[in-house]
């Protein structure tokens, strides 16, 4: 089982608004934070093998789970996935991290093009799936090389053309898994990347 494996964390009958930002939800029968993506990918290996269809959650942003809970298994991959580095104009980062912490560290690095982004409050890996974007930029404007754990197990390196992205929305199937985004982003200083944050926070608000 799951708990035998698990150098993360599992929580039995987990009330879901704790890990919701609306804050409401019933309990998830078993709850799993994987240690790293090493152990997400064995444990997802286990999933396929003993016929599970667990639930994937990231940020917890926009879902509402009803009062009855979520049966079965759910995986949260916040807290797992948040590795980020950055090399000259190029982002890689695990797809557990949040989007503004993102936007956060690029501004220090004196890189634009992901602004929109600082008031998302999702995970990377759930904004490439839907295409996330406002005040005109996107995800897919930035993205460059994707890591995906297809069903079946199979690892494989996407390219922006194989998610065939639309607005909010992209081709990946069924049961597969982000587990971390490569990005590009451009040359700029830190005062006008966070000027340019604090001019979007404002419209948003």
């Amino acid at each position: 089982s799951i708990d035998k494996m698990c150098r993360g964390t599992v929580i039995e009958s987990a009330p879901m608004k704790g890990f919701t930002s609306i804050g409401v939800g019933g309990p998830a029968d078993v709850l799993w934070v994987p240690a790293d993506e090493d152990e997400l990918l064995k444990g997802l290996d286990l999933c396929e093998k003993e016929g599970w269809t667990p639930q994937v959650l990231g940020a917890g942003t926009n879902v509402i789970v009803r009062d009855g809970g979520i049966p079965g298994l759910t995986i949260l991959v916040r807290g797992t996935m948040e590795n980020m580095d950055i090399d000259k104009t190029t982002i890689t980062a695990g797809a557990g991290i949040s989007l503004p912490r993102i936007t956060s560290q690029a501004a220090k690095a004196g890189l634009s093009g992901f602004e929109f982004a600082g008031q998302i409050p999702g995970t990377l890996g759930g904004a490439v799936k839907m295409n996330a974007g406002a005040f005109g930029g996107a995800i897919s404007d930035l993205v460059s090389e994707v890591k995906v754990r297809l069903p079946g197990g199979n690892i494989e390196v996407w390219q922006p053309r194989d998610f065939s992205f639309d607005y909010r929305s992209s081709n990946l199937p069924e049961g597969a898994l982000i587990l971390e985004v490569k990005m590009e982003l451009s040359e700029s200083d830190e005062e006008k990347v966070v000027d340019r944050m604090r001019e979007l926070k404002e419209k948003r608000r």
